[in-house]
């Protein structure tokens, strides 16, 4: 609807998914994002490094398939795997919402 108004489309920190916008004909103006997997992986060498290389990790998750989260949590934990001495005990969803816990 955007496009026909001829409104430019920006999209922030998440992508649309490729084939739904070949189908909708839709046309995106810009995208503006981070690096998910990198900032995943940030976040695991800053924590790695608060706990000296040594000790145990739960992960709170984003929600399942979001691509933003996904790519995060595959970040962290690839910088974990630098570090031998961390355990991760545990990693479940928490759908992005910290009042649960």
């Amino acid at each position: 609807m955007a496009n026909r108004a001829n409104i430019p489309v920006v999209i922030v920190d998440t992508r649309v998914d490729p084939k739904t916008m070949s189908e909708s004909k839709g046309k995106i103006a810009s995208f503006i994002g981070s690096d998910n997997f990198e900032g995943g992986k940030l976040a695991g060498e800053f924590i790695a490094k608060k706990l000296g290389g040594k000790g145990k990790v739960a992960i709170l998750e984003g929600i399942p398939g979001h691509e933003t989260g996904d790519s995060r949590l595959k970040g962290f934990r690839e910088a974990l795997k630098a570090f031998p001495g961390i355990e991760i005990v545990a990693s479940q969803t928490a759908n992005w919402e910290q009042s649960r816990f």
